[in-house]
């Protein structure tokens, strides 16, 4: 009898602060930078599969670089370029407002419809630090059919199930124990630890 065989996908993408340590301006120049560098590999290599963020980033790259739209446009139609969230920018969800969380998600939505023809379902708060029991209702709402996150659960348990709301709401929810950094986190260790450490590192908090 054949052991159970898991086929796994993965995909590249970037998580940037529109505002944090720098400027507006300059968070833009190193966005586009990763931006341009996403589009180089996904000419050249046609399994390469990149995921956006915010919207926020994909309006000004196309505004101030309009060449790039058919691009953005023929990669979005072959399913290896994606939005997730697509919200206009990445929410704070941890001093919840219903009102901002659905204007956000309404407002980056329609602009990636408008503009590239495609609508994300995946709502995936890569960097949130809070998850308020009302978000299962609030992402249902805005047409999201899975969620994604990584802060707010310590410990073991399932990464994925079914996350129920307080209105009885139930959206597919998947946690990421590794964060969504992936492998990165791991061999952040490789020169720091033994190998056998970093192995086993890997193992539990990757590949389990």
């Amino acid at each position: 009898m054949c052991p159970m065989k898991r086929k796994v996908y993965l995909f590249f993408s970037f998580h940037y602060d529109v505002v944090y340590r720098k400027t507006y301006e300059e968070y833009l120049n190193i966005s586009f930078s990763v931006l341009d560098r996403a589009l180089e590999l996904l000419k050249k290599y046609p399994e390469f599969v990149f995921c956006i963020e915010q919207t926020i980033l994909v309006e000004e790259y196309v505004r101030r670089c309009p060449e790039k739209l058919p691009s953005l446009k023929e990669f979005i139609r072959e399913g290896r370029l994606f939005f997730a969230p697509g919200m206009y920018v990445m929410p704070d969800v941890n001093i919840p407002s219903a009102e901002s969380f659905l204007k956000n998600a309404r407002e980056g939505k329609r602009w990636l419809k408008e503009n590239l023809g495609t609508e994300p379902e995946i709502c995936w708060m890569a960097d949130i630090f809070g998850h308020h029991p009302q978000i299962p209702q609030l992402a249902k709402l805005c047409g999201y059919e899975v969620y994604m996150f990584e802060r707010g659960m310590v410990g073991e348990g399932k990464v994925d199930f079914w996350w129920e709301g307080i209105d009885g709401t139930r959206i597919l929810t998947h946690w990421e124990v590794d964060t969504y950094a992936g492998l990165k986190i791991a061999l952040f260790w490789k020169d720091l630890r033994e190998e056998e450490w970093v192995w086993e590192k890997i193992e539990k908090e990757i590949i389990k």
